[in-house]
């Protein structure tokens, strides 16, 4: 289990990370996912509608790899 610190630090620094993507001119961003990944049920639904959220914005591409492809 980690530590009230540990945790906390973690948070900030993905919050630091997550900014950057809310700048007035934010960077390009190109993610291949494996096209089962919005399928599965990993934390809570909300997560999907996080990342369906996400990929309406105009810097961010979301691309999915055929599972056919196998792993690199």
């Amino acid at each position: 289990m980690l530590a009230d610190e540990e945790v906390e630090g973690g948070v900030v620094l993905r919050l630091d990370r997550q900014s950057v993507l809310d700048r007035e001119q934010p960077p390009l961003l190109t993610v291949v996912i494996d096209e089962g990944a919005p399928r599965r049920p990993v934390g809570e639904p909300r997560v999907g509608v996080h990342l369906v959220s996400l990929s309406v914005r105009a810097y961010l591409g979301m691309r999915p790899m055929r599972a056919r492809y196998g792993v690199e």
